[in-house]
């Protein structure tokens, strides 16, 4: 299954939360990105293009390349249909747009296409201006993981 997370306030933090409970249940998972994210430090890394991409883990992420210092630049909507076609993992999750590290997106014209990349999203909002501790801002994506 393909799914695109999108919106804002903690896209990153739940794809790879979800990435880890879902390899945990014997699945292989691949974490990718249309857009820009930060590079993981734990888990294994391909860069390059779609057509080479072998799954060298239960859990891996993979990129077009790097975009800039610890970032990794995205597949294009194509790029992840071609990876989906491939067959190699059982769940693709994509950071389908970006937020500029703002707490509200409103996807627009120029956002990447996600209705040609997946059969479920996830709409995400951040509240680091919302006078709540943030202890508590963070609690609801991990936490519903858990479960």
């Amino acid at each position: 299954m393909v799914i695109a997370i999108v919106g804002a306030g903690g896209k990153t933090t739940v794809l790879y939360c979800l990435g880890h409970k879902l390899s945990a249940m014997g699945r292989r998972v691949l974490l990718t990105t249309t857009t820009r994210i930060y590079r993981p430090d734990d888990i294994p890394l391909y860069l390059g293009p779609p057509e080479r991409l072998r799954p060298d883990a239960p859990l891996m992420a993979a990129a077009s390349g790097m975009a800039e210092t610890r970032k990794l630049a995205g597949y294009g909507a194509g790029d992840i249909g071609a990876i989906t076609s491939l067959g190699l993992f059982d769940d693709i999750l994509v950071e389908a747009d970006g937020a500029a590290r703002r707490p509200i997106k409103s996807p627009t014209t120029p956002s990447p296409c996600t209705r040609s990349l997946s059969i479920s999203s996830s709409a995400l909002s951040g509240w680091t201006r919302s006078g709540i501790p943030r202890r508590k801002k963070t609690y609801t994506a991990c936490r519903c993981l858990r479960a």
